[in-house]
C-alpha cells in the first residue's frame, strides 16, 4: 500500500507512529524530509560474498568492515557473510574474522553465516571451485581432518 504525505515517527529506534501529514517537531528531533523518495523498510541480504574490493574469505575485519559499511549505503540493513568454498584453513579463518570483527554502528548488521560448501553435488557448485568441495564420490583430505 503506498501512503503518500505521510510522516514516520521513530524513538529509540522503534518506529511508534505512522500519521498522515507532517508531524510537529521539537528542537532537538532530528527531521529527514525524504520529499517525493520512496521509503522502504532496509533490505536483508542472506548471501554475500563481498564488496568494494573485499570479500568474505579475505578473513580479515578491515574486510569485514568494509563490506557492512558499503552495504549499508545501499539499502541493506543486515546480511549473512557467505565464504565460498575453498581450503578447510580458509573456510574456517572466515568463519572465525566473522565472529570476531568488532562490528560499526554505521554498516549493516552481520546476522549469521551462509556456509554453501564444502558439502555441494559438483552437479550444482556454481563458481564453487571443484577441488574444494567434499561429496559422497570424492575424499577431500584436508577437508576430512576438519568436517
Amino acid at each position: 500500500q503506498r501512503l503518500d504525505y505521510h510522516s514516520i515517527v521513530i524513538e529509540s529506534g522503534v518506529i511508534s507512529a505512522l500519521v498522515s501529514g507532517k508531524v510537529k517537531s521539537v528542537e532537538d528531533d532530528l527531521v529527514i524530509d525524504a520529499g517525493d523518495l520512496i521509503v522502504t523498510p532496509g533490505l536483508i541480504d542472506v548471501h554475500v560474498h563481498g564488496a568494494c574490493g573485499f570479500d568474505v574469505n579475505d578473513a580479515t575485519e578491515e574486510a569485514n568492515l568494509a563490506m557492512s559499511r558499503f552495504h549499508a549505503t545501499h539499502g541493506v540493513t543486515s546480511y549473512c557473510a557467505t565464504p565460498y568454498s575453498g581450503s578447510a584453513e580458509n573456510l574456517l579463518a572466515s568463519i572465525q574474522a566473522v565472529t570476531r570483527t568488532h562490528w560499526p554502528e554505521d554498516g549493516a548488521r552481520q546476522i549469521g553465516l551462509h556456509i554453501e560448501g564444502p558439502f555441494l553435488s559438483n552437479q550444482y557448485r556454481g563458481a564453487q571451485p571443484e577441488n574444494a568441495l567434499r561429496c559422497r564420490y570424492r575424499r577431500n583430505q584436508a577437508l576430512d581432518t576438519r568436517w
